[in-house]
């Protein structure tokens, strides 16, 4: 499953030899690398004109509020994450290490997962980590197709490692799959990797390396790629806010040692950091009904909540699968935004007690979103009928971001140009999926999983 992400750059080659120019005889053999200084140079061109348009929009808009509001806290958490992603700098973590790896526990749910179960144990067994200090616990959640065929294959295929196999008769939810593999552990550090994910060779080491840095560090986010990215331009636009999720939003609040989600395709946790919050984990509930997804975002408020840090590491690589169908990626985005609003409410009941930029940026991230929906209406529907050029800034302005965040992707993966169609799809998806949040809004007490 794993892909190859980087192809060979578009290089100028310069080659110093007898009979040539003095110019190619002091150069030599030098490979310029003109490609990424053009995506360079056109993302801080195009981010130029952002702020030109910031301008003509603060002076256009004043008497429009909502619309101000939006548009400056739009504009000022792009500049901080696009700092922060420049700040948090590749190999940050490289120079910690243990002195000797961990003992480490895998704990990997299923529901319905069939083969990809087995295709993730696979990638395990490839890790470049010691073998007898892995300890693999697979969960089948009551699964109905033949998930438990394969994770039985599995254990016999690969018996040089060491398998804890669990069998629930009923679905019981993935939080009671990771609870009961939380109690089955041996170790002190714990991974979650979910079924239809896979990981890279050199990913269990560095999801690890953190916690040799800060003995407060209490979780670690990886970094997801998405392995299906060529299906569709749905997938395409998924890799691009994927890799700016990570790349640009995790890299600032892991700066800051708040990353606000550590996703289950690929985390860590220290167990001492987990057992104490278990049952509240456990027995969560919202709105008078028990919370059965959003175990992840959950999970990391509480151990957050508790003064642990949260980091991310950019060279620990997970592949995950992303929904190629509207219908698909409308029922996942459904339900990660209801987990989102509930865990919003959380995590701004105590992010005010770390420090003021941390709060700062948990409260932009939390209003904007919730702004865009009421101004993409009332412009379509309000202030276009009557002419207002309030529309167009609005559609301008999603050009501009969408394709700043295409631009960021680009400097960081030479894959051709589909960025481009990828980051203009997003634009458009954008305005048909506005009424996801309210929708989620409403549908809140609805538990259902919705993509099972």
């Amino acid at each position: 499953m794993k892909k190859k992400l980087l192809n060979k750059t578009n290089t100028l080659i310069v080659t110093g030899q007898a009979g040539k120019s003095f110019g190619s005889y002091l150069l030599g053999e030098i490979k310029i690398n003109y490609s990424k200084y053009f995506y360079i140079f056109a993302l801080f061109f195009l981010f130029s004109i952002l702020v030109s348009y910031r301008v003509v929009i603060t002076r256009q808009t004043l008497y429009f509020d909502m619309f101000f509001v939006y548009s400056t806290l739009t504009f000022a958490t792009l500049t901080i994450k696009y700092l922060g992603s420049t700040l948090h700098f590749t190999d940050r973590w490289a120079k910690y290490r243990p002195r000797k790896w961990p003992d480490i526990d895998i704990i990997i749910p299923a529901y319905n997962e069939g083969k990809a179960i087995y295709d993730t144990v696979y990638s395990i067994t490839k890790a470049n980590y010691p073998k007898d200090r892995i300890n693999i616990v697979l969960v089948n959640d009551g699964s109905k197709d033949d998930t438990l065929k394969y994770i039985d294959l599995a254990v016999k295929d690969f018996a040089n490692m060491k398998i804890v196999r669990i069998n629930f008769k009923k679905n019981k939810g993935k939080k009671e799959a990771m609870a009961e593999g939380i109690r089955r552990i041996e170790s002190d550090t714990i991974i979650f990797i979910d079924s239809d994910s896979s990981i890279d060779p050199n990913c269990l080491k560095e999801i690890v390396r953190p916690f040799s840095k800060d003995k407060k560090i209490g979780a670690v986010s990886g970094h997801a790629l998405v392995s299906n990215a060529d299906a569709n331009l749905l997938a395409k636009m998924q890799e691009i806010r994927y890799f700016n999720a990570f790349r640009s939003a995790k890299a600032l609040e892991s700066l800051l040692g708040f990353v606000s989600c550590c996703p289950g395709c690929c985390s860590a946790y220290k167990r001492e950091a987990i057992l104490p919050i278990m049952k509240a984990w456990l027995n969560q509930s919202f709105l008078g009904v028990k919370c059965m997804y959003g175990d992840d975002r959950s999970l990391t408020n509480l151990v957050l909540k508790s003064r642990w840090k949260a980091v991310y590491n950019e060279k620990a690589v997970a592949y995950t699968i992303v929904p190629t169908t509207l219908k698909q990626y409308n029922k996942q985005q459904i339900r990660w935004k209801k987990s989102w609003l509930r865990e919003s409410v959380v995590v701004l009941s105590f992010v005010w007690k770390r420090n003021p930029f941390t709060a700062f940026l948990m409260i932009a991230d939390t209003l904007t979103p919730f702004l865009a929906p009421i101004i993409i209406a009332r412009i379509m529907f309000v202030y276009s009928v009557n002419n207002f050029n309030g529309f167009a800034y609005y559609m301008i302005g999603i050009l501009i971001f969408a394709t700043c965040l295409g631009l960021l992707y680009r400097v960081h993966n030479n894959r051709g140009n589909k960025w481009l169609k990828g980051a203009l799809f997003s634009s458009l998806i954008a305005i048909l999926t506005f009424w996801q949040l309210p929708y989620a809004l409403m549908t809140l007490r609805d538990s259902k999983w919705g993509t099972r």
